[in-house]
């Protein structure tokens, strides 16, 4: 139990996460691998070579139970706790008291030490206040995923793609909103079906268990990648009309229109894509846009002719294709646009003719592509932007010469 409760800080630390089922695991596996595996593991090698590897034998068969217990125990529901980052100074503080409270030579002082476990309460990132919102752009290569945070609630805007047998949802942005202290989302917003939008829809809803379900999905649609998902969130269609607000911060729908034909099959194409704008009380707003094409972007403002907000973050539609971005949706003259996309990508997103139109109109470019991640606050009435490969970057990142020299005004 000592060993468990130690080595917590660690895990917590490095994984975010303190296993619950550790101490009873131990408790079997210790004394099974110390007086069972190992003797007859040892004692088989030798007697093999004399023509007896019966021992072998039946420590094989001890471990496969053993391991098959560690599986069962593994897959419990309540087997591990989930636990925002701490900052590095309380890892180190928590990480060396645990280390001297397991050490008898100190003595009686050693408990006092048990009290630096508390530091890893300090942990999280601090919510936006009230009317205002933060968002996240993650580095999930060719994709979309966007966290939107106000004070109290959550929305993930997309999944992100597959990556072979696993999804960006999974391997990177599930780890990072745990990281960050959230342990469930208000909502998860899937723009449409495109594998880089919505391949992780059933890890993220196992994992966070969000309230709504917002899609340009038809329900039949949804309910079937959700087949193996036990939490059901509420099912709304994305369409205009659709809004609601949270701590101040308004969220509205400005596509698809209630009136464009359902999709009949299993796809939500790329004009089908929901359009998100998010405002805060100031007027600020960020535009969340999918994978629409020009001709969607047209229509989208003739027929609201409303939706100019200043100031505004754009997010650049379809990863910088050259057949989105057209004349009119720069038009609105956004502060800053943000494009997500791979490194070297196959599809060579953004495209050079759409750097250079962003470039012309004077918008700003921030691309994850060689930014990694990017945190947009505000700063009055414009937009700062953090990059993740900035602030983390290491002395052997072969691009970081490119970053210090990376202008977001043109290539």
């Amino acid at each position: 139990m000592a060993i468990s409760v130690g080595l917590a800080p660690l895990t917590i630390a490095l994984f975010q996460q303190v296993s619950l089922v550790g101490p009873l695991a131990n408790a079997l596996a210790i004394p099974v691998v110390t007086f069972l595996v190992t003797p007859l593991a040892m004692g088989g090698s030798l007697l093999a070579m004399v023509g007896l590897p019966d021992p072998l034998v039946w420590g094989h068969r001890v471990f496969e139970w053993l391991y098959s217990f560690l599986n069962w125990c593994g897959a419990l529901s309540w087997a591990s706790l989930s636990w925002a980052a701490p900052p590095v100074w309380a890892s180190i503080l928590a990480c060396s008291g645990a280390l001297v409270a397991l050490q008898s030579s100190f003595g009686v002082w050693r408990h006092a030490c048990w009290m630096a476990i508390l530091a890893l309460w300090v942990g999280g990132e601090p919510a936006p206040p009230s009317g205002e919102f933060h968002a996240l752009f993650l580095d999930i290569g060719q994709g979309t995923s966007v966290l939107v945070r106000t004070q109290n609630e959550s929305l993930v805007f997309d999944t992100g793609p597959s990556l072979g047998r696993d999804t960006a949802g999974q391997r990177i942005v599930a780890p990072q909103l745990q990281a960050m202290g959230l342990t469930q989302l208000s909502a998860l917003v899937v723009s449409h079906q495109d594998d880089d939008h919505a391949s992780g829809l059933a890890d993220l809803t196992t994992r966070f268990r969000p309230r709504w379900l917002l899609t340009s999905l038809s329900e039949a649609t949804t309910r079937g990648r959700l087949e193996s998902v036990s939490h059901r969130p509420s099912y709304v269609p994305c369409e205009t009309g659709v809004s609601w607000s949270w701590d101040g911060v308004l969220f509205r729908f400005v596509s698809p229109f209630r009136d464009d034909p359902a999709p009949q099959d299993k796809r939500a194409t790329n004009p089908d894509g929901c359009v998100l704008e998010v405002r805060d009380a100031r007027g600020r707003a960020l535009l969340l846009t999918a994978d629409i094409p020009e001709s969607r972007e047209r229509e989208i403002l003739e027929r609201q002719p409303w939706l100019r907000p200043d100031p505004l973050v754009l997010y650049v539609p379809h990863h910088g294709s050259k057949t989105s971005s057209s004349d009119e949706l720069l038009g609105l003259s956004p502060r800053a646009a943000v494009v997500q996309s791979a490194y070297r990508g196959r599809f060579r997103h953004p495209h050079p003719e759409v750097v250079d139109r962003y470039a012309q109109a004077g918008i700003p470019l921030y691309r994850s592509d060689l930014l990694g991640a990017l945190r947009l606050r505000w700063a009055d009435d414009q937009p700062l932007f953090e990059s993740a490969a900035r602030t983390t970057s290491r002395f052997w990142h072969l691009s970081r010469d490119m970053l210090h020299q990376f202008n977001p005004f043109g290539r």
